[in-house]
């Protein structure tokens, strides 16, 4: 996991890394499905709460510091 990654790309890679579908990861999440792709996507109007971030942190087993880092720097870009 590299700390310059965005991250939908973090979520993306690990995701896979599980071999877990989107829906799995929203099922063991909680956050929904159209707003893992958000993140996946990279949409350009998408930041998710910090909420959402720190559940699919868990869920994957992320260092949740690491992904809230990453949603910082997209708030930078917004």
């Amino acid at each position: 996991l590299q700390w310059g990654a965005m991250l939908g790309e973090t979520v993306r890679e690990v995701r896979r890394q599980k071999g877990w579908s989107i829906e799995q990861l929203s099922k063991s999440s909680g956050v929904p499905g159209r707003l893992i792709r958000e993140i996946e996507n990279q949409s350009p109007y998408y930041v998710p709460s910090e909420a959402n971030t720190i559940l699919l942190g868990e869920a994957l087993r992320i260092p949740v510091g690491l992904l809230l880092g990453q949603r910082e720097r997209l708030f930078e870009r917004v």
